[in-house]
């Protein structure tokens, strides 16, 4: 492993052999099994409360809770219990945003690497089904995004060309923006005028994947996408969106590269009262609402409409009163500061104004997403929320308890928390990751309930 400059020159970033290279090269497999009897983890334990961590052993019960917790000589392990000896313990990570659909394998790559818990913000509720009754880790989902109808404006530019995999895209350029950031829309993905592909998994006008009525949905490259362009046909939305059991709502603001005019998607961002009925609707269903908002105007729109959290970190500065206005709402924010690193110093400078300002920051990678790196816990983001003004502790808080009561979580299974009751998500790692945050690529042993995986 070695160490170079990050893309934005002011981190350093890993260079790590992939998972799957890394045990070829090794030769180690990682076993999976049930913790049977239970377990006992031994090493310095960090239990996610306390600031300091100390020496002592925390045991797994056969019911996937925490049985026991303290120092090595306070705790009587039963014998024949298996003991595995660890140089740091501490809570397993949640991921607060992530997108299965591009990212899926069988759960067990995410939890091998650290995770007990992601929150999937934009994939089909099969998928997102599917991986709930599958998966080894726990999995919070939004379903579709939800977007505006169709931009009709003619202020972008199109060009029918291929990407570097060979694939023929049309890439989207916006007229006058000044992200600089080019968005790419497989051509696969397209609609053609007003009729839906569903051999291509885009749902006809008026029905959704399960068949009920709602509005139009589109799968692009395996995510949902959920358009409606009335109040009316937002609360229908929601309706089937809380009948399919989504655990939150997500809404578009902007386009997901942070243009106006969806050209990411071919879609509009939500009208303002479209966006304040999704979240009026959702919020009387007892759902919490969070927004794709990457610009100052659509963070505007957000907070206007009241939603309860932003999917990320803004890409504009935020004028200080905005800040002020997203730290009085209560409103969240999910970090994603490492796949934004080449975009400039906005989204940095934004994380350590909304920490100053009290506003909570939630660990999240947008993995599957604008981010691009192996499954499991990054510890670049952890970097970059440590100098955000978090430093590594409150960097690991904002992985551990503080994902754990994102929207759409129960704070309980995780809790971000290693204390005798609460749900057993405990990582055991080689090193101690507030020295070494790489410490995370390579677990030593990972307990998520009634799951174990170790090297």
């Amino acid at each position: 492993m070695r160490r170079r400059d990050g893309p934005s020159g002011c981190l350093p970033a890993l260079v790590v052999v992939p998972l799957r290279a890394a045990r070829r090269v090794t030769g180690r497999a990682p076993t999976r099994h049930e913790i049977g009897r239970g377990l006992a983890l031994r090493g310095r334990i960090w239990d996610g409360i306390a600031d300091l961590a100390f020496n002592g052993v925390v045991v797994a019960g056969v019911d996937g809770r925490v049985a026991a917790v303290g120092p090595g000589d306070a705790v009587a392990l039963p014998d024949g219990l298996q003991v595995i000896d660890c140089v740091w313990i501490g809570p397993g990570v949640t991921d607060a945003h992530v997108h299965l659909a591009t990212t899926a394998t069988s759960g067990h790559d995410e939890m091998r690497a650290g995770l007990v818990a992601v929150r999937d913000l934009g994939s089909p509720v099969e998928r997102l089904a599917h991986w709930r009754m599958a998966a080894p880790i726990v999995v919070a989902g939004a379903g579709p995004r939800v977007t505006g109808a169709v931009d009709p404006r003619p202020d972008l530019r199109t060009d029918l060309c291929t990407d570097r995999a060979g694939r023929e895209v049309f890439a989207r350029e916006p007229v006058g923006r000044g992200l600089g950031v080019r968005s790419w829309t497989y051509r696969s993905s397209l609609r053609r005028g007003t009729a839906s592909r569903t051999a291509s998994g885009i749902y006809a006008p008026g029905r959704n994947a399960a068949g009920r009525n709602t509005q139009d949905w589109d799968a692009l490259d395996g995510e949902a996408v959920a358009v409606v362009d009335s109040p009316a046909a937002a609360r229908r939305l929601v309706a089937s969106l809380v009948a399919d059991g989504v655990d939150l709502i997500k809404v578009c603001v902007e386009g997901v590269d942070g243009t106006e005019g969806g050209v990411s998607s071919g879609r509009a961002p939500l009208h303002q009262s479209d966006l304040g009925a999704v979240v009026d609707a959702a919020h009387a269903a007892g759902l919490a609402v969070t927004a794709h908002a990457l610009t100052v105007r659509a963070v505007e729109m957000a907070l206007r409409a009241g939603v309860d959290e932003l999917a990320h970190v803004p890409l504009e500065p935020l004028p200080e009163e905005v800040v002020e206005r997203i730290a009085a709402a209560g409103v969240a924010v999910v970090s994603t500061l490492q796949c934004h690193a080449g975009v400039g110093p906005a989204p940095a400078r934004n994380a350590a104004l909304l920490h100053r300002a009290g506003v909570p920051l939630i660990y999240g990678t947008d993995a599957g997403g604008a981010s691009s790196r192996p499954p499991g816990v990054d510890p670049r983001e952890l970097d970059r929320l440590a100098y955000a003004g978090l430093g590594r502790l409150g960097a690991l808080r904002a992985a551990t308890s503080g994902a754990a009561r994102a929207a759409g979580f129960d704070g309980q299974r995780p809790s971000g928390r290693i204390e005798v009751g609460a749900f057993a998500a405990l990582v055991g790692l080689p090193a101690d990751p507030l020295v070494e945050p790489a410490a995370w690529r390579h677990p030593t042993v990972v307990v998520n309930g009634h799951r174990l995986i170790g090297a």
